[in-house]
């Protein structure tokens, strides 16, 4: 189960940045973040899987350039080997019909290459998304999840969300990296 500070930081959130006119941005980029453009196709994409709105979608585009962005800074990789297995991860997920039953090998390739279709992807595209969803997620276990506090006894006890600290501190993170960033979004008026 994803919890929420993953969830968040995967589906990729906040607040914060600079207005800018439509015509500084490269064509096509509902935003740039550092000058990394943030592609409307990507934005659609992310508002379709989401099932959320265009601002909170975008939000989470962009702090997930901003870890990709700080992956970079730290030198942080993904093994060819990392990415093959996760790849491998999300493509068991679709050895199971409908119907709970195992399906063979074929099929679930067809209905892998299905969904990537439906998600106006092909394998490099999927490939590369997933990367960077590594290289954010490395560099929350790295810079976030490891020093965060452990809940107590007393915070389970209570009925505290275990992971609220984590999720402060991952909000904080982020919050950082925006405020040191150039992020420039078109304007409502041009989506």
């Amino acid at each position: 189960m994803i919890n929420s500070w993953t969830r968040t930081a995967f589906s990729i959130v906040f607040c914060g940045a600079l207005p800018a006119a439509a015509a500084s941005l490269p064509r096509g980029a509902a935003a740039t973040v550092n000058g990394r453009p943030i592609l409307d196709s990507d934005l659609r994409r992310e508002e379709e899987s989401a099932l959320e709105d265009r601002r909170g979608a975008l939000d989470r585009l962009i702090d997930l350039e901003l870890l990709v962005q700080q992956a970079a800074r730290e030198h942080l990789v993904v093994r060819a080997r990392e990415l093959d297995v996760a790849v491998d991860a999300v493509k068991a997920r679709f050895k199971t019909g409908d119907d709970g039953r195992a399906v063979d090998d074929a099929t679930a390739d067809r209905s892998f290459s299905a969904e990537l279709k439906k998600q106006g992807l092909d394998l490099a595209q999927f490939r590369r998304n997933l990367e960077r969803q590594l290289l954010a997620r490395a560099v929350i276990q790295r810079d976030v999840r490891a020093g965060a506090p452990d809940p107590t006894e007393q915070d389970i006890e209570a009925g505290r969300n275990p992971d609220a600290a984590v999720q402060r501190k991952y909000d904080e993170y982020v919050k950082t990296l925006r405020d040191k960033a150039v992020i420039e979004r078109r304007r409502p008026d041009h989506s």
